[in-house]
């Protein structure tokens, strides 16, 4: 389903009942697609392997607080650039997730608590959160990442908030 619905402007039907359950690959389904606002709460997603850019460039803010990740590993850039999206999706199982990099970057409104989330496979969260205004990083102090370069003991780098390579002076 990689890149179904990419750049589709105007697409908003309903896909609520289409089963997705051997899908292994939603990069990129919706990029764009700033009209789309229908339900996918129904969707069995437990074999996904791949969200990147899944909602990126889109306006999409209805629940999916149960999606099943329990097989995915990258999520990157997933809501990047969705000024709605606000959904509480604390309960995500992300354990196996490798890369968080700008997951959630210019998402200006999210703001949920996803401190409970099991980070310790995630290499790489650069820009995760660069420029999504409203999101407390307190939530975020106690991750423990996969360790690696420039990952700290406990909390995340820098770069998730200010971007790859940049320091604050501190």
């Amino acid at each position: 389903m990689r890149e179904l619905f990419n750049h589709q402007i105007t697409f908003n039907e309903d896909i609520s009942t289409w089963d997705v359950s051997n899908v292994t690959d939603m990069s990129f389904m919706f990029f764009n697609a700033q009209a789309f606002t229908g339900s996918l709460s129904s969707w069995d997603v437990s074999k996904v392997k791949t969200m990147r850019l899944m909602f990126a460039s889109t306006n999409y803010n209805l629940s999916i607080s149960n999606f099943n990740l329990e097989s995915c590993e990258n999520i990157s850039g997933m809501f990047r650039g969705n000024k709605s999206f606000n959904v509480d999706i604390s309960k995500w199982n992300v354990s196996k997730v490798h890369s968080l990099q700008a997951t959630f970057k210019n998402a200006t409104a999210f703001n949920q608590d996803i401190s409970e989330w099991d980070v310790r496979n995630v290499e790489d969260c650069g820009e995760c959160f660069l420029g999504a205004e409203m999101f407390d990083r307190r939530w975020v102090n106690d991750w423990v990442l996969k360790r690696g370069r420039g990952v700290p003991k406990k909390g995340v780098p820098r770069s998730a908030f200010i971007g790859h390579g940049v320091g604050l002076g501190l």
